[in-house]
This record gives C-alpha cells, sequence and structure tokens, in this order.
C-alpha cells in the first residue's frame, strides 16, 4: 500500500488489518514522503527500511532481497 496522502496515511492500519484478514502474511507500506518502506508481518513484526537496507523476507520470498532506495529511482524511461 502507499501512503501518498494524509486520507491514506489515517486508514493505513485498517487497510492493513484487512490485507491480513485475506491472509496477506506481508504488507508494504510505501512512504513516498519519506522514502521508506515498512513492513508489516501476520505476527505483528514490523520493520522499517530507508535507504540502502533491503528489503528481505526470506519466510515468504527466499533470497529476495532489494534496497529501499531502488523503489524511489526514477525509471530510465520515465
Amino acid at each position: 500500500d502507499v501512503a501518498s496522502t494524509n486520507d491514506r496515511r489515517r486508514d493505513m492500519s485498517l487497510r492493513v488489518t484487512d490485507y491480513q484478514q485475506m491472509g496477506v502474511d506481508c504488507v508494504w507500506v510505501i512512504d513516498p514522503q519519506g522514502r521508506s518502506v515498512t513492513t508489516i508481518s501476520l505476527d505483528g513484526v514490523t520493520k522499517q527500511y530507508a535507504g540502502r537496507e533491503s528489503i528481505r523476507n526470506e519466510a515468504s520470498l527466499p533470497g529476495f532481497a532489494l534496497p529501499t532506495v531502488k523503489i524511489f529511482e526514477t525509471p530510465d524511461w520515465w
């Protein structure tokens, strides 16, 4: 989910709960203003990533790693 407006930020916890009730095991909340990503797992573990920190979720995506900064880069085609 993207925390792109004040309304979306205000309702974020409701949407995260909705995703989890649907069985999503790890929700990513992307904050364009803060240039960070917060992950929230079903067991309640919350982690925040920024800069070159790599987002990982071995339980769901073994071997996956994405530097947070890559999410916010302008693509070459833009």
